[in-house]
C-alpha cells in the first residue's frame, strides 16, 4: 500500500477557498510549515471533484463562504463520499449558528479569518497526528486480515 515509511507519514492536504490570494497564502504557509506533506489548492467544489478523482485527500481545509456550494455543503458531500478524512472549516463570519453548523458537519475544528497561524498550526498538528494514527491502525488491521 505504501512504498516506504515516508509515504505512510505523507498526507494530502487540500485547501479550498474561492479567494485565490488567501488560498495560495494558506498553501504557502502549509508548505513552509509541513514541507514533507502534499498541499493542494482548489477554488471551488468543482475543482475539488476533479482533484479527488485522482488523489485521496486526508485533510480538507474549507472556506465556509463560497459561491454555489459553500464549505458546509461541501463538507457534508465529502463525508458521504469518504469517511476517512478530516475537515477544517474557516470563515470571516463569527455567528454562533454558523459555527455550530460547521461542527455538525463533523469538522474537527473551526478557525476565524484572518487566520491566527499559531492557533491554526497548533490545531492542525493535533489533527495530523490523529489522522496518522487512524491511517496507521486502519492499514495495520487490513494487513492483518489479508
Amino acid at each position: 500500500m505504501y512504498k516506504n515509511n515516508d509515504d505512510i507519514c505523507r498526507m494530502n492536504i487540500l485547501v479550498v477557498d474561492d479567494d485565490l490570494d488567501i488560498g495560495k497564502m494558506i498553501c504557502t504557509m502549509l508548505t513552509k510549515n509541513y514541507p514533507t506533506q502534499n498541499v493542494l489548492y482548489a477554488e471551488n467544489a468543482y475543482a475539488v471533484s476533479k482533484i479527488t478523482d485522482s488523489v485521496s485527500i486526508d485533510i480538507y481545509i474549507l472556506d465556509v463562504l463560497m459561491p454555489v456550494i459553500n464549505g458546509i455543503e461541501l463538507s457534508f458531500m465529502l463525508s458521504k463520499r469518504s469517511p476517512n478524512h478530516a475537515v477544517v472549516l474557516m470563515s470571516v463570519c463569527k455567528e454562533y449558528e454558523l459555527i455550530q453548523r460547521c461542527y455538525e458537519t463533523g469538522a474537527k475544528f473551526f478557525i476565524h479569518k484572518p487566520l491566527d497561524f499559531d492557533k491554526f498550526f497548533s490545531n492542525l498538528d493535533s489533527l495530523m497526528i490523529e489522522t496518522f494514527y487512524k491511517r496507521f491502525y486502519r492499514d495495520k488491521r487490513l494487513r492483518h486480515v489479508l
